[in-house]
């Protein structure tokens, strides 16, 4: 294999809201991003290409026209900066990311501390404050030696239609750590096992590549095995959707499904992503080593998850990719088919948590059903069903936007608790509560959402 190692732009699994991980300008200060909840779903990510020299402008341009803020990297010195503008003619290791927001071609030399060798700038806002440059902003020359040379991103969000209860996938920081597998005839898989009834919508594949040629096959009722003797991801599977076409830029794709594939609780399913165009490169999750030699994992490679196939003579022989330390970036989509009346019994079809909301807190009741509603939802996770998921009131230490409204969402398995508003951990301190049965005595602190066994949640609000 070929390795090709992008910088680490990020740890967070999911894009989430800059109030609940406030940057940190002073490195003694400095802790580690905590693991927070996504607060919405990426659709799509768009990378973008490395300016060459200076003058290499035109793709970057184009991004920005097509999708919005890019985000890239440049290295920063405070020797190289004046007020709000930029420039570093010398060539460094990038040390910073920012986000690119526009450009000015007629942008003039003299507003810079060392005089660039033309006109023009980028425009770009730095993640210090406002009270940093212009209100947080800076103009940066185009003929500073560093800024973009590392590949950029554009991160666009899904859309509302993009409804989806679960995804399925194993690299949870994304492609990080990558290594780009150039040999023809090969393929990704990646096997999972459904946390309950539902269907696959959609898949979401990377490509290192623009217009990439690709087939993607669902199997269904596979045999998972976690030997690494003969491996075989899709044995004893049988087909059960297929979509081909062209992912028109590199990056992350969310590929629909002609036609979502229903599968019960327990099903184990494999996802196949086949690059049919000429000396493709994959793109692979694997562990790495710091400049001085030192190990750190960024994945968690298990055997049985993910594969690397060769087609010779006709015949895929697979590798489980476990072996290599490497993660296949493979993702499903899913969404529940489980109606309320599948309930076990009518005591928890969510009626009984109205009726006892309304005789133990009429106040609470009314609150929350007169406005955003208190109503019985319906996830899994481990096994499990989650009813009545959806219990919350006003809580006079937010008074300006004191109802809460509270969705479970499922993860990799894992059930998430997320809620609007959301203030940031910094001005309000949020509590997941939760209870088996609904007794009034029965609400408990939640540490572990994978773990828990309550049934019935709900979020109070305080001052930190």
């Amino acid at each position: 294999m070929a390795t090709t190692i992008w910088p680490l732009l990020t740890f967070c699994v999911g894009a989430v809201a800059e109030s609940n991980d406030v940057y940190c300008t002073l490195l003694e200060n400095w802790t580690a991003s905590p693991r927070l909840r996504p607060a919405l779903r990426i659709q799509n990510v768009v990378w973008v290409p490395g300016r060459n020299s200076v003058y290499d402008n035109n793709t970057l341009k184009k991004a920005i026209k097509n999708y919005g803020a890019v985000a890239t990297s440049i290295y920063w010195g405070g020797s190289y900066e004046s007020t709000s503008n930029y420039y570093c003619g010398v060539s460094k290791n990038c040390n910073h990311a920012i986000t690119v927001v526009g450009w000015d071609d007629n942008y003039s030399t003299n507003n810079f501390k060392t005089t660039p060798a033309g006109n023009g700038a980028w425009l770009i806002k730095n993640s210090w404050g406002t009270s940093y440059g212009d209100r947080g902003y800076y103009h940066v020359s185009y003929y500073d030696m560093n800024f973009a040379i590392w590949e950029g991103a554009v991160f666009i969000p899904a859309m509302e239609d993009e409804d989806y209860d679960a995804v399925y996938g194993y690299d949870t920081l994304g492609a990080i750590g990558v290594t780009g597998n150039y040999d023809e005839n090969t393929l990704e898989a990646a096997v999972f096992t459904s946390a309950w009834n539902e269907e696959i919508a959609a898949v979401g594949v990377y490509s290192n590549i623009d217009n990439n040629r690709y087939a993607i096959s669902v199997y269904t009722n596979v045999t998972r095995t976690t030997s690494t003797d003969s491996p075989d991801p899709l044995a004893d599977g049988a087909l059960a959707s297929t979509v081909s076409g062209t992912l028109a830029t590199a990056g992350f794709t969310t590929v629909h499904l002609p036609k979502a594939v229903k599968i019960a609780d327990g099903t184990n399913f494999a996802i196949v992503f086949e690059q049919t165009g000429a000396r493709h490169p994959h793109v692979f999750c694997c562990s790495d080593t710091y400049d001085d030699g030192s190990y750190y994992a960024v994945v968690d490679a298990k055997a049985g998850n993910t594969y690397w196939g060769k087609v010779a003579s006709g015949v895929t022989n697979w590798t489980d990719l476990a072996t290599e330390d490497c993660i296949a970036c493979l993702k499903a989509y899913t969404r529940s088919t489980i109606a309320v009346t599948d309930a076990p019994s009518e005591s928890d079809d969510g009626t009984a948590a109205l009726e006892w909301l309304a005789s133990t807190n009429a106040t609470l009741y009314a609150e929350t059903s007169e406005t955003f509603g208190a109503f019985a939802g319906l996830v899994g996770a481990n096994g499990r069903s989650l009813y009545a998921s959806w219990l919350a009131g006003f809580d006079p230490a937010n008074a300006e936007d004191g109802e809460l409204e509270i969705y479970i969402s499922v993860t990799n398995n894992i059930p998430y608790i997320s809620w609007k508003p959301d203030l940031g951990q910094t001005s309000r301190k949020y509590t997941v509560y939760g209870t088996e049965s609904l007794s009034p005595q029965g609400w408990q602190p939640v540490e572990d959402m994978k773990t828990t066994s309550a049934k019935y949640f709900k979020v109070t609000i305080s001052q930190p």
